[in-house]
């Protein structure tokens, strides 16, 4: 399908300020124990969060990394 953060960086730009009260945004983020820096915000993301637990919407997708996953 295709590699998800070329995708990412075609995806028009929105103001936070575009956003609307109760819509629901994923955040890609630092990792600390108190302050976290966002390094990217998605909105639109409704159809992926709704959609039934079989079906992986993201699975043809690559992230873009070629770190292997971490044992979890």
């Amino acid at each position: 399908m295709g590699d998800l953060s070329q995708a990412l960086s075609r995806a028009p730009t929105v103001k936070l300020s575009d956003l609307q009260k109760g819509e629901a945004v994923m955040v890609v983020s630092t990792q600390a124990e108190s302050d976290v820096t966002a390094i990217t915000v998605l909105a639109g993301v409704e159809p992926l969060l709704e959609a039934p637990a079989s079906q992986d919407l993201l699975s043809n997708w690559s992230m873009g990394s070629s770190a292997p996953e971490a044992a979890q």
